[in-house]
């Protein structure tokens, strides 16, 4: 059932005082996503592997869970899906290859640790995600050097346990946009 207008103008008026205090970011380093009604998930990432999660309870923002620590790189984005149940945060490793990596939060469990999902060396940049209940996967992309041109880059995270890449080998969609048409 879609949310009504009134809780997305109440969760979305109340997103720039959902981490309480301002800490000197790159604008794309957070992400939120809504869970439910009731239980959103907003995370910023500050640098140094830190990250600060926070909650909505369809009234008000309150401390969420610790996040593990991942040091990410800056300005490349930090994107949160959820599948009504779980929430995933997706971010690019600030380390050679610039792997992307993703972190699982349960109800039950809080944040796991995280995981590898793409971790061939390559240039990447700026990522977000999109998850799709038919068939149970998170469409995960990002930008990608390719010589001269960026590539968009879109490879599918299957919910279902254990998750796994799929389909496993290359990617799913793979698009060279020029230099100049992106920037």
């Amino acid at each position: 059932e879609p949310l009504s207008n009134a809780t997305i103008n109440t969760l979305f008026a109340s997103l720039s005082a959902a981490f309480g205090s301002n800490v000197n970011i790159n604008p794309n380093d957070w992400g939120a996503c809504l869970r439910t009604d009731t239980d959103a998930h907003a995370i910023r990432y500050e640098g140094s592997g830190t990250y600060t999660h926070r909650r909505w309870n369809g009234t008000s923002w309150g401390a969420g869970s610790s996040v593990p620590s991942f040091t990410a790189m800056v300005g490349a984005g930090v994107s949160l899906v959820t599948d009504g149940t779980s929430v995933w945060a997706f971010a690019i490793a600030n380390a050679a290859g610039n792997a992307i990596n993703y972190c699982t939060w349960t109800s039950g469990g809080g944040w796991g640790s995280w995981t590898a999902f793409e971790d061939s060396s390559q240039v990447r940049n700026h990522i977000t995600a999109s998850y799709a209940a038919t068939p149970a996967t998170i469409a995960v992309c990002w930008c990608q050097t390719n010589g001269s041109n960026y590539d968009l880059v879109v490879e599918g995270l299957s919910t279902v346990t254990p998750p796994a890449v799929f389909p496993p080998g290359p990617t799913i969609v793979r698009q060279a946009v020029q230099r100049a048409a992106v920037w």
